[in-house]
């Protein structure tokens, strides 16, 4: 677990299994084309069973997973979660983040939560964090510029968004 000022970084490993509410409510923020504008969930239909299944396969992948809940005692709720895909050869993770719940978006929860799982990283060992976004995700790039990460690659036509294309951005930080 992962304690900041405003969260609770709950790993998936230590998370008793979603509730259907809990679990509706992934669902519902995959589905939503303004939560998912810049992810490549975007492209699928998401439905119970699915998210189901993504948490089943996670827990066994290399890869660190939390349930980012605020810290409001028994008012706490689900708001997204983070990831860190890790590679242990060579000490780098890949990290991302989702923040869900509308309600919390502009509010610096995003950087928190980031940060957060940049420490939890350099804890791990690792040498280096990365993350790619889509150049046109200003609110991420600035997530990561404020958590100390650098713009070390842009990679233009990396994706479609709807008649036009779209260059990944490459942020990385050596920790």
């Amino acid at each position: 677990m992962i304690l900041t000022s405003n969260l609770v970084l709950v790993p998936l490993s230590q998370f008793s299994i979603p509730n259907e509410e809990q679990v509706g409510v992934f669902v519902g923020w995959l589905n939503d084309d303004e939560v998912v504008k810049y992810s490549e969930q975007r492209h699928y239909e998401h439905s119970r069973e699915s998210q189901m299944r993504f948490w089943t396969e996670t827990i066994d992948e290399p890869r660190r997973y939390w349930f980012l809940k605020t810290k409001n005692g028994e008012k706490s709720q689900i708001i997204g979660a983070a990831s860190a895909e890790y590679d242990e050869d060579n000490l780098v993770s890949n990290i991302s983040i989702l923040i869900g719940d509308k309600n919390y978006w502009g509010k610096g929860l995003g950087k928190e939560a980031y940060g957060a799982v940049i420490e939890n990283e350099r804890l791990h060992g690792m040498k280096r964090v990365v993350a790619g976004m889509m150049e046109t995700n200003e609110p991420m790039i600035r997530t990561c510029l404020a958590c100390g990460m650098a713009r070390e690659a842009v990679i233009p036509d990396m994706f479609k968004v709807e008649d036009t294309r779209v260059a990944l951005v490459l942020m990385g930080l050596t920790l």
